[in-house]
């Protein structure tokens, strides 16, 4: 229980998180917002900035918090939304292998 409290306190908007269940389990997604408790999720393609999934923070698993010089991150802080592109290209950063895409952009 402690290690929840400590890990949702930690999530914070603008951090990179990997999804620990449902049919996304794996997928690597981008903070846009938190609501109470919820987390709204983004990923640049499946979920659009335009429509977040909402997720409880148990289900996540924090990765990271971009470094402040990322064009997201600098759109986040000036209080402007970044664009699905800008989003999906950060997560790219991150991803392992896990996630990854042939050259149409398809996730396989």
């Amino acid at each position: 229980m402690r290690e929840r409290l400590v890990e949702r306190e930690r999530i914070q908007k603008g951090d990179v998180v990997r999804s620990r269940s449902g049919r996304d389990a794996g997928r690597l997604f981008w903070v846009t917002d938190v609501r109470q408790e919820m987390l709204m999720l983004c990923d640049g393609r499946m979920r659009r900035a335009e429509k977040p999934k909402a997720k409880k923070p148990k289900h996540v698993l924090w990765i990271t918090r971009p470094p402040k010089t990322e064009r997201v991150m600098m759109k986040l802080m000036a209080g402007e939304k970044p664009t699905n592109r800008e989003i999906h290209g950060l997560l790219n950063l991150y991803r392992d292998g896990k996630d990854a895409e042939d050259e149409e952009g398809r996730h396989v």
